[in-house]
Formats: structure tokens, C-alpha cells, sequence
């Protein structure tokens, strides 16, 4: 079994920036109960998910490269790469982990995407330099 952090979002740093006072528990959801909470349209959270991996999606890229001050994938301009995010052109990329995990609980089957360091830490290998 594995406990998995599931941020909808588009910020990585984001469960670093939960306010102490704010959250006053961290609730473990199903998978199930995410899927609802998707339906519901609401597009940012933060859940906490125990479920047993399945398998590693193959044939899926394995890794991104990305801005190296915010981490969201680089896109390629028409000389240098480029971050949408920070605005910048001619950055540094920097290679992250992309990983599809097929994960299971009891009530449900999903695949997890899972980005950047989580990657090392479930592998505990490095990124492709």
C-alpha cells in the first residue's frame, strides 16, 4: 500500500502553502470520493488517497522538461524554450519525472499522474540528465 497526495491544481509548491490554521485535519479520501469531488467541478484541492498500485502505465512519457523556477513543462519557442507560467523566454529546462501509476482501493481503480520529485522518491532513482 501506498499513501498517495493527490493535488488537483496547477501549483506544486501548494501544499506547502496550506495555512495550519485553516486546515484543521487532513481527511483521507477513496478514490471514489475524489472522483466525486471532480465531478462537482471544483478544479483545486489537496487529498490524501492510501491505495495499493496496480501497475506502471507503459508507453506513457516518462518525464517532462520543465521551467527550472517553477517546474511547469516547457514549451518550445521559436529559438529557445519558454515557461507560460513565469513568463520568461530562454530559460534553463530541467528534466522532471512523469509517471502514470495504475492504483486501486476499495471502491475504485484510477491512473495517478505523478510529477517531479515523487518520482525519486517512489523509484529512488534520478531523473534523465
Amino acid at each position: 500500500m501506498l499513501l498517495l497526495c493527490l493535488r488537483l491544481g496547477s501549483n506544486p509548491q501548494s501544499a506547502e502553502l496550506v495555512n495550519a490554521e485553516v486546515v484543521t485535519k487532513r481527511e483521507t479520501l477513496t478514490i471514489g470520493e475524489i472522483f466525486s469531488y471532480i465531478k462537482q467541478g471544483s478544479t483545486k484541492a489537496f487529498f490524501e488517497c492510501t491505495a495499493t498500485i496496480d501497475d506502471v502505465v507503459h508507453g506513457s512519457t516518462w518525464y517532462y522538461i520543465s521551467c527550472s523556477g517553477c517546474h511547469t513543462k516547457a514549451t518550445k519557442g521559436p529559438t529557445s524554450l519558454m515557461c507560460s507560467k513565469c513568463g520568461k523566454v530562454n530559460i534553463s529546462g530541467v528534466p522532471q519525472y512523469r509517471a502514470q501509476i495504475s492504483v486501486y482501493d476499495n471502491s475504485e481503480q484510477a491512473i495517478f499522474v505523478l510529477l517531479g520529485d515523487v518520482g525519486f522518491e517512489l523509484t529512488g532513482k534520478h531523473h534523465p540528465s
